[in-house]
């Protein structure tokens, strides 16, 4: 009996070690490449706007997005709603990162740069 409470410690020890070093790379990867703390971000039809630069919709390019999935139930049926969390952008050699979780106003900035850069359908 002993033994296996102390087998079943060292396996919940091992396991929340683990689940914290992922932890710490997972945030380690998201502020990587933000802009400074306190830059002003606008966006306008005509352009992007990050703190003194301004830079038109043309010349910005998504380099890397990352999605999260989720699923909403609603009585009986269920839908998927696809959510950007990361998005890289690029303007000639000028490389730009929106985080939906370290910018004011995240989500919705980065819906809007997503829905700005996607072609007309």
């Amino acid at each position: 009996m002993l033994l296996s409470a102390g087998l079943l410690v060292l396996l919940v020890t091992f396991s929340l070690r683990r689940r914290v070093r992922l932890w710490n790379a997972k945030l380690l990867h998201r502020t990587e490449g933000l802009l400074p703390a306190g830059t002003a971000i606008f966006l306008d039809d005509k352009a992007l706007s990050i703190g003194p630069d301004i830079v038109a919709w043309p010349s910005l390019v998504i380099e890397q997005v990352e999605l999260t999935r989720t699923t909403m139930q609603s009585g009986d049926t269920s839908t998927v709603v696809h959510s950007i969390e990361h998005l890289s952008l690029k303007a000639g050699a000028e490389s730009v990162v929106l985080d939906r979780a370290m910018i004011e106003n995240g989500p919705l900035l980065l819906d809007n740069v997503w829905r700005k850069l996607q072609p007309a359908r």
